[in-house]
């Protein structure tokens, strides 16, 4: 029995220990950075573009088939929507250039 033993003994540290060693280190030097460089670039690039297209698709998809819908079920009310929406953004677009115009003459005013 003790030759057995022994001869396991010495089989384990000959060869079981140094494959043990070997694959401690390659996991230390090679899996263990690139599990922890996959984890930063999905935190830094995955995630946030993942965020970016659930926005995308919730603020414009979304709405867009909605619409579109709407105009197939409902073309009248469609055209109405578009048409206030149109009016919505000439006015818009009108507040903002005449507050701009304001500013700018503003400002020169206080610099005559």
């Amino acid at each position: 029995v003790d030759p057995a033993i022994e001869k396991a003994t010495s089989v384990k540290s000959t060869y079981v220990d140094p494959a043990i060693e070997k694959a401690t280190s390659v996991k230390s030097t090679y899996v263990d950075p690139a599990i922890e460089k996959a984890t930063s670039v999905k935190s830094t690039y995955v995630d946030p573009a993942i965020e970016k297209a659930t926005v995308v698709k919730s603020t414009y998809v979304d709405p867009a088939i909605n619409k579109a819908y709407t105009a197939v079920e409902d073309p009248k009310k469609a055209y109405g929507e578009a048409v206030t929406y149109g009016k919505d953004i000439i006015n818009n677009t009108k507040d903002v250039t005449i507050t701009s115009a304001i500013n700018t003459m503003d400002s020169a005013k206080e610099y005559l």
